[in-house]
């Protein structure tokens, strides 16, 4: 009984760790009032990655392409903490991305859990709270984290982030 506790509380503070690295500087514009268009136009989605650095975006079929319907940041190139199988991290460089503000994601939560297990990719942790929640998962060598984030204002930013 007390190993399941502990591990619960384990789980949840990895959780909040996980967090406070991620969003321990964030963007000024995350916070602004600005609202997302409700402009009816069509958004097709991007293969991952669509790096600023490459106009040309690849098509890596391992890769889920980018939801359509929401509105993305910049996407950032750093070194990038994953968790893997074997439940320990590893720092990577890879891509990182956020959306803009939007309401609870519920619909991207699940394309990219279906979409990561059409393309056989193993989830390797959750976590989840009142402020969000987080996935990630691995496949091989190569890894691929999401989650959505609870920011001012009663909206949510969503994240996602793969390595090379």
């Amino acid at each position: 009984m007390n190993r399941g506790i502990i591990a619960s509380v384990l789980v949840i503070l990895a959780f909040f760790v996980f967090l406070l690295l991620r969003y321990s500087i964030l963007k000024p514009s995350l916070y602004s009032s600005e609202k997302l268009s409700t402009s009816s136009a069509t958004i097709t989605p991007l293969p991952l990655p669509l790096a600023t650095y490459n106009p040309q975006p690849t098509t890596n079929p391992n890769l889920p392409l980018l939801y359509q319907g929401v509105e993305w940041g910049e996407q950032i190139v750093d070194v990038i903490r994953f968790r893997n199988e074997d439940n320990t991290f590893v720092e990577k460089p890879g891509h990182s991305i956020d959306s803009k503000n939007l309401s609870y994601p519920t619909d991207v939560i699940k394309y990219y859990k279906n979409e990561l297990s059409k393309k056989d990719w193993k989830e390797t942790w959750s976590a989840g709270g009142p402020t969000g929640e987080s996935y990630g998962y691995q496949k091989k060598d190569m890894y691929f984290q999401f989650g959505v984030q609870k920011v001012p204002e009663k909206e949510y930013l969503f994240f996602v982030e793969y390595s090379q």
